[in-house]
């Protein structure tokens, strides 16, 4: 079982695609739909999966069904056509249901060759189809193209939340995993089995029926909201245009740039949002306000008017939030971060507190404390740490990234300070003796109750706060 994902400009687009065993040639309309039928009554406890139905017409010619003789195998763009995509996607998930049907009808024992391995390596074409429809919908779409998405997305996350809640299918990979230690697999396979059986625990395969429910809803919700950000962002991409027209404005750009935007047969050169064209004309451009405008564009796209994505993202941000209480997580941070390096949000935000960086709320990180930074090391200020600050016995404590006022925040440590060092206005540097800090509020202007016990230095609000520990 596999889950796929292509890379939206700025959000990673959900498409989980649909994997099973075994494929087949369409012989016809009623042929497929009899292949499919099994996996709708495989034991599932999710609603019934729709019927699909494609033709040998529809199929004819498809380029998908194709082997690609190109050079390493870069599907043949040109030969593909908008109105291949659907029954190629359709087609490859009647034989993944197919696949699929066949491991939970299995009457054998459940083993890594008959459950496994058919879960890794099936559902071939789905993601073939899948693979290329993402990278084109993301770069070079249209009107018909976008309809589409709005019918793919959802129709691959039903397909894989029909394997994933399906309790035969996971009952079969739950007994291979029970016996992994006695099973003569090697390091891979073993690892395969693990990583298995984790994504249908993260799917919810061990809920009850009612919240598996739940889940699937939520995940369909999901992925047609994350399609809408998705064309949100890029149309609002595509929309904006900036106009060059004068020397001023073309200062600094190279010839072959310059030959690149230019619009045929005019003296007029047009900067897109296109990663290329947007990158070039802010290291080229020697005119200030046109790199501004042209960051502005960049950093507030989709964020008003027709296109925009505040809406869409609160949506997801509740819906992900509530998934993840679901499946029995604090929060939708900590249903991500258990599969990568650093395992929980506190982990993570440590991590970017090693650089200078705080976050607020309940579980604010303990960023590195700076007697564990080296003695030089430059401050976010532009400011360099003095070597009597690093050499001091300094306990763990964060530093923080927000603005600070005189009644404002106090800093997080475990034991009394002995020194923090701080920065003046004229920028020297000096030390604060016997002051001791509290843990930060999550408001920038008010003094959390912890810290009533303080005794509250007196700092200037032109010192930069990074430079205050804490």
């Amino acid at each position: 079982m596999t889950m796929k994902t292509w890379i939206a400009p700025s959000l990673a687009v959900l498409a989980l695609a649909m994997a099973g065993c075994g494929s087949s040639t369409p012989e016809s309309e009623t042929a497929a739909s009899e292949e499919a039928a099994p996996a709708e009554t495989a034991g599932s406890e999710t609603s019934s999966l729709p019927e699909i139905t494609v033709t040998a017409e529809e199929l004819e010619g498809n380029p998908f069904l194709a082997e690609w003789d190109t050079p390493y195998g870069v599907p043949p763009f040109a030969e593909i056509s908008d109105e291949d995509y659907m029954p190629a996607i359709k087609q490859g998930i009647l034989e993944a249901r197919e696949g699929v049907a066949a491991i939970a009808s299995n009457p054998d024992a459940p083993t890594f060759e008959n459950t496994i391995l058919p879960l890794e390596t099936g559902g071939e074409l789905v993601n073939k189809v899948a693979y290329v429809f993402g990278n084109i919908t993301n770069t070079d779409t249209n009107d018909t193209l976008r309809g589409l998405e709005s019918e793919i997305w959802p129709m691959l996350t039903r397909e894989t939340d029909a394997v994933y809640l399906n309790p035969v299918i996971f009952e079969r990979v739950k007994t291979v995993h029970d016996q992994l230690d006695t099973l003569d697999l090697d390091q891979q396979q073993k690892r395969l089995v693990e990583l298995t059986y984790r994504d249908f625990e993260r799917a919810g395969a061990a809920l009850d029926a009612d919240t598996k429910a739940q889940v699937a809803d939520i995940n369909a919700q999901i992925s047609g909201l994350t399609t809408r950000f998705g064309q949100n962002l890029l149309a609002s991409t595509k929309a904006f245009r900036m106009e060059l027209t004068t020397p001023e404005d073309i200062a600094g750009l190279s010839q072959d740039f310059l030959a690149g935007i230019q619009v045929p047969g005019e003296e007029k050169w047009v900067i897109t949002l296109d990663r290329s064209v947007y990158e070039t004309f802010m290291t080229q451009s020697e005119n200030r306000e046109l790199r501004r405008r042209a960051f502005d564009g960049y950093r507030l796209r989709a964020s008003e008017g027709e296109y925009d994505n505040g809406p869409v993202l609160i949506e997801i941000a509740q819906l992900r939030a509530k998934r993840a209480e679901l499946l029995g997580y604090r929060s939708h941070a900590a249903y991500q971060l258990e599969t990568r390096m650093a395992k929980t949000p506190r982990t993570s935000s440590s991590a970017s507190g090693a650089r200078g960086w705080s976050a607020p709320g309940k579980n604010a990180p303990t960023c590195r404390p700076w007697s564990a930074m080296p003695s030089r090391s430059p401050a976010r200020t532009g400011g360099t740490m003095p070597r009597r600050c690093a050499r001091r016995a300094m306990p763990s404590t964060t530093m923080r990234s927000s603005p600070i006022s005189s009644s404002a925040r106090c800093a997080t440590g475990p034991s009394k300070w002995r020194t923090a060092c701080s920065m003046s206005p004229s920028r020297r540097w000096r030390s604060r003796a016997g002051t001791r800090w509290c843990r930060a509020s999550r408001s920038p202007t008010m003094r959390p109750a912890s810290c009533s016990a303080c005794s509250w230095p007196t700092i200037s609000p032109a010192i930069p706060s990074a430079a205050v520990p804490g």
